[in-house]
This record gives C-alpha cells, structure tokens and sequence, in this order.
C-alpha cells in the first residue's frame, strides 16, 4: 500500500510541476503580444483619463465642412474614443509574422522608433504600426490602415500623442478618404487635444 501511495504521490507532483512549469496562460501572454501592445495601452489609457477627467476639445472637418465640440467624456466615453485605434492592433493570432519590426531613431528628435511593417500590404489592411519613444517612455504612437475592394477604397492615418514625463495622452489625429463605386472621394480629419 505504501508503493502505491509513493507512485501516485510521486505522479501527483510530476503533474502539478509540469503544469507550472508548462501553465498555457503564460504561453499564450507571451505569443499574444508579439508586437507592441496597443490594446493594453489604450486600455491603460482610457483609465487614466476616466481618473483624471480631462476636457475634450475635439474637431471634425468633413469635406470642408468644420465641426468643432467640447466634451467631458467619462470611461464609457473615452472608451468609445479610443476605439477607432483599434483597428490597428496588430497582436491577433493570424496576423502573427506578418510583419517585420525595425528599429531606428528619429533624425529631428531623437526618439528611439520601433516600426512594424507589414509584409504585404495591400493582404493585411494595416500597412504600419510607429512607436516612438523618448527614453522609455512613449511620445507617439502613428498608424496607417488601408482597405480597398470592388465596393470601396479607404485609408486612415491615426495618430496619438504623449505628453512628457506624464504618459498620459494630449493629442490625436486622424486623417482619411474614403472612395465608393460611382460616388465622389469623400476626405475627413478629427483631431482631439485634451485639457487637463
């Protein structure tokens, strides 16, 4: 009875060192996030801007057309205007190896800039996700997305903007077309400086 007890004791604990060693959330932490977390750090932000409660000055300019609005959005808010950025999150499992990472430093600032390119363009819709950086911490995040079918083509260039020494978010642009069959291009921008 007490070689019994040993063997499945000894099984007991090969499997529970084997399932920490081996815990598949870690895995799939590490292969989610192959690329810069855009995600999490607009999650990050929508917190911090939810705790700080800044003010919204936001325009939109849709075909010469000039909209300008002040808001104090709250999380719900924020939430709903981050979202356009994540269009360009490129840590989905099929999008993995698709594109290349390139370092490089920015000639008129000085920032350290991570860019990942895509592989094939025109396949994967977002043809770059720039990352630059002052040090460690983030200054500007640039984004291209592009579409195009028999229906339509589109392009969107979203920026955002990080104060210094804050981390927290003071600017955002985004500039794009759009062309559908058989009616004109229609072109916009939308931009957002926060008031703290």
């Amino acid at each position: 009875m007490m070689k019994i007890s040993r063997t499945w004791s000894s099984l007991f604990m090969g499997i529970m060192c084997f399932s920490v060693a081996c815990n598949p959330a870690d895995t799939v932490e590490l292969e989610k996030n192959a690329y810069f977390d855009l995600k999490g750090m607009i999650a990050d932000q929508v917190n911090l801007l939810d705790s700080l409660r800044p003010s919204l000055q936001k325009e939109a300019i849709i075909d010469g057309r000039k909209e300008d609005h002040l808001l104090q959005p709250d999380s719900a808010g924020w939430a709903r205007e981050m979202e356009i950025f994540l269009l360009a999150d490129i840590n989905k499992p099929d999008l993995r190896g698709s594109y290349k990472i390139i370092e490089s430093n920015e000639a008129e600032t000085g920032n350290r800039v991570t860019t990942y390119l895509a592989k094939e363009k025109k396949k994967l819709g977002i043809e770059y996700v720039k990352v630059s950086r002052i040090g460690d911490e983030l200054a500007k995040v640039e984004m291209l997305y592009t579409e195009e079918n028999v229906l339509y083509q589109t392009f969107r260039k979203l920026e955002m903007h990080f104060e210094p020494g804050t981390k927290r978010l003071f600017t955002y642009h985004i500039d794009g077309q759009q062309k559908m069959i058989l009616k004109d291009t229609v072109s916009y921008a939308i931009s957002g400086n926060l008031i703290y």
